[in-house]
């Protein structure tokens, strides 16, 4: 029995689409992600967990497909825990010209 066997015409279909849509997902987390650093950081959250959001910060930049000159930038913000830049990069990436 193989995969294809196993499916259904429908879900196979849903399967496809969850993967298509990848980038979009990973965009919108980027997103939600630059609004928790920002709330953290001007909250005055423990480092400890400002820390744990810059690593996923740098996770969600790894998922992307992003032009090098872009990733590197965006590698340059969360190194430097520049939240501002970070927030800059993002919003180009999830502007509808950017796609």
């Amino acid at each position: 029995m193989t995969a294809k066997d196993h499916y259904s015409k429908t879900a196979r279909k849903a399967i496809n689409r969850f993967y298509e849509h990848a980038d979009t997902r990973h965009l919108a987390s980027l997103q939600e992600l630059v609004s928790e650093l920002f709330l953290a950081v001007a909250g005055d959250e423990p480092a400890k967990k400002v820390d744990k959001l810059w690593e996923k910060a740098s996770g969600a930049i790894g998922h992307l497909k992003l032009d090098p000159a872009v990733s590197t930038a965006a590698t340059k913000a969360i190194a430097a825990r520049d939240i501002k830049q970070f927030a800059v990069i993002a919003t180009k990436l999830t502007s509808p010209s950017a796609r």
